[in-house]
């Protein structure tokens, strides 16, 4: 397996991140043998990501990498691989935020193409809650945070269920 290693600019999100008393680190656990999921940085051919969550915010931000088994149109990330970013940001956001929830739906607007194998930066939040419903929404941009490459948000119904998301102590 080949070595990896963050982005001059990518490491610089996340030492802010990783410095920071607001933001905690999000551990991913019990993912290996599903394909779609990020992974951290074990496999740099695929997704790896690094994710930070504000409580107060209802937030999260993170940092991530599409490896070369992430492409779609030659030399570029297929959207499908950007979706599976927005998906899971946004639902570990509504998760953490104590909503226990399920994707009713997930709307991308693609505005720029991905260049593979490159660090990106991404962001999700809590923009409203009513009743059953929980709206979250979020981008995914350029390391510099200079291009948009997509928008996505999603509306999370509430479930009841014995499964707990949490962060490590």
């Amino acid at each position: 397996m080949a070595s990896f290693s963050w982005s001059a600019a990518a490491l610089a999100h996340l030492n802010r991140l990783r410095a920071s008393p607001s933001f905690q680190y999000v551990k991913r656990e019990g993912r290996k043998r599903n394909f779609l999921f990020p992974h951290g940085v074990e496999d740099p051919s695929r997704i790896a990501e690094e994710t930070h969550f504000c409580a107060k915010e209802k937030r999260i931000e993170g940092v991530v990498h599409f490896g070369s088994m992430t492409e779609g149109f030659p030399s570029m990330v297929h959207g499908g691989a950007s979706a599976t970013i927005a998906d899971n940001a946004l639902g570990t956001v509504a998760w953490l935020s104590g909503n226990q929830c399920v994707t009713g739906t997930l709307t991308m607007r693609y505005e720029n193409m991905v260049p593979l194998s490159t660090d990106c930066f991404y962001f999700a939040k809590v923009a409203k809650i009513e009743g059953k419903k929980v709206y979250c929404e979020g981008q995914l941009q350029s390391i510099e945070r200079t291009m948009t490459y997509s928008h996505f948000d999603a509306v999370f119904i509430k479930i009841k269920t014995h499964h707990k998301m949490a962060l490590p102590s």
